[in-house]
């Protein structure tokens, strides 16, 4: 089949389902259903439906004892339905907060995670920068040997940052075909943790710096090093970070802030505190605004 049938398949099936639980599922969709079908008698069959003013002269003439138990039915069933209803409505409503709960923590987990081992990968990159600066501007001292022993010594932590980076790009794609399909049911939710995980893995493809180990007791240890770290990479993942790391968490805790209020609410202090911080609101739409512009 296609990929264009496909989809026009796909969304067919999706529009059709939605109209169908919606007539069939909930209490207006049925009383719609029921009134639609009984006014639409008269074109598929020989009976003939009353009109609103000849139902409401029917009822008037009925006998009183017949009023009372219609009345008394249709306050049985209708007050049947809106218990239902009820219940229904609210053990959804605890099952989704619950689930968004869930959610919430299981993305805040992993973006802090992640948000950590970037930062870590930052800092020794950064290091590795500054040491070949300072290298070529003064030479051999005993900072800069003792900078780039200091790398040598933190070059095993850096390549399990590197492999556990890896393993959370893998586990991304996961999270969000996990929770596609819940998140697709609140506004820009899915799209801020795709906008999201698209940053975070933009800047783990950038975190591949080659850094060889090199003993620190070799006499050109830092002619060495300096010839084998090829810096413009090192560049590279740091603009990455800073294009992306504040982008994450912006939209991060817009989204954990989205799927989080229906539980947590919007009180008087909340509201102080969001005024409060003006400032920062403000910087944290710069970055957006940025990173999207």
């Amino acid at each position: 089949m296609p990929p264009w049938l496909s989809t026009k398949i796909l969304y067919a099936i999706t529009i059709a389902g939605f109209i169908w639980k919606f007539l069939f599922s909930t209490l207006l969709g049925i009383f719609i259903t029921f009134v639609t079908a009984y006014m639409a008698l008269d074109y598929f069959s020989t009976i003939k439906p009353l009109t609103t003013s000849e139902l409401l002269n029917w009822t008037i003439a009925l006998p009183a004892e017949y009023k009372i138990a219609v009345s008394s039915s249709l306050l049985t069933i209708t007050g049947f339905l809106i218990a239902f209803h009820t219940a229904t409505a609210n053990w959804k409503q605890q099952m989704k907060a619950q689930a968004k709960f869930n959610i919430a923590s299981e993305i805040e987990e992993f973006f802090s995670e992640s948000g950590t081992l970037l930062t870590d990968a930052n800092i020794f990159i950064t290091s590795i920068i500054t040491a070949i600066n300072e290298i070529q501007k003064k030479g051999a001292t005993q900072d800069t040997i003792f900078k780039v022993q200091y790398i040598m010594g933190g070059l095993p932590k850096f390549i399990k940052t590197q492999d556990r980076l890896s393993a959370l790009t893998i586990s991304s794609h996961r999270i969000a075909s996990k929770h596609f399909a819940f998140l697709m049911g609140e506004w820009g939710a899915s799209k801020s943790l795709q906008l999201a995980i698209e940053s975070f893995n933009s800047t783990t493809d950038k975190m591949w710096v080659f850094v060889p180990y090199i003993d620190p007791n070799t006499p050109n240890l830092l002619q060495e090093f300096v010839a084998s770290v090829n810096v413009a990479e090192c560049l590279e993942f740091n603009t990455a970070y800073e294009n992306n790391q504040s982008y994450i968490s912006g939209v991060i805790g817009g989204l954990r802030g989205q799927l989080l209020s229906p539980i947590v609410g919007f009180n008087f202090t909340a509201l102080v505190t969001l005024l409060g911080n003006r400032k920062i609101n403000k910087e944290a739409f710069s970055v957006l605004h940025k990173k999207r512009s």
